[in-house]
């Protein structure tokens, strides 16, 4: 998800973003978060808004309370300063969840392993893009090939793909590593030159059955 928060979020508020977060996160985590933005109290028609949020997360429970409170003042009659409307809206979410965010520790075969920092993350991206299937990621222990990564990856979903029936569609990953879209691509930029490649794509997006260009 290009790293959207909803997406990545490890800690207690995963309770209320995305509970699967809570297994790889650390087993225990606190949040306590209080925000408010608002015009100035002299304002003509001054207006604020607030919010609270208490989590507590570990991989099997996690519990939240999420509390927003907006407060306006409206006019009641045109060119009448003291006719006003005072309204407040306050909304209160409460969120557990049990059990259903261990799925993803199960399908990984284990506990979560440490996380790279970010600068590692954005470094192994452009290696993921530049070199494709050819990359070697960096790890803590040195680097690992992208194959040897993709397929520990493939090995710990396999009891999860048989219970779901989606054996062949796991199957698949190995051919599309084999013979990847980016493979395709650098043969067509070769071929015809970036600006080629653009038409190409272009072409493939806008038809639903382009006339591929022979590699």
């Amino acid at each position: 998800m290009g790293g959207a928060f909803v997406a990545v979020v490890d800690d207690a508020s995963a309770v209320f973003w995305n509970p699967a977060g809570l297994a790889t996160g650390s087993y225990f985590s606190l949040v306590l978060d209080q925000n408010s933005v608002g015009t100035d109290d002299e304002a003509p028609l001054p207006r604020s808004r607030s919010g609270w949020l208490t989590a507590i997360g570990t991989p099997p429970l996690g519990i939240s309370y999420y509390r927003t409170r907006t407060t306006r003042i409206t006019p009641l009659s045109p060119g009448i300063p003291e006719s006003v409307r005072a309204s407040s809206l306050v909304t209160h979410q409460t969120g557990v969840t049990l059990v259903q965010s261990l799925v993803r520790l199960y399908a990984e075969g284990g506990w979560a392993e440490d996380m790279p920092t970010p600068e590692v993350l954005a470094e192994n991206r452009f290696i993921a893009l530049r070199d494709g299937m050819a990359a070697r990621f960096i790890e803590s222990s040195g680097t690992r090939p992208a194959a040897d990564r993709l397929a520990d990856l493939v090995d710990r979903c396999r009891a999860v793909a048989r219970d779901l029936d989606a054996t062949a569609e796991l199957t698949a990953l190995d051919a599309l590593a084999a013979d990847g879209p980016h493979l395709r691509q650098r043969a067509v930029a070769a071929r015809l030159g970036v600006d080629g490649l653009v038409a190409d794509l272009s072409a493939r997006f806008a038809n639903p059955a382009p006339a591929a260009v022979s590699v």
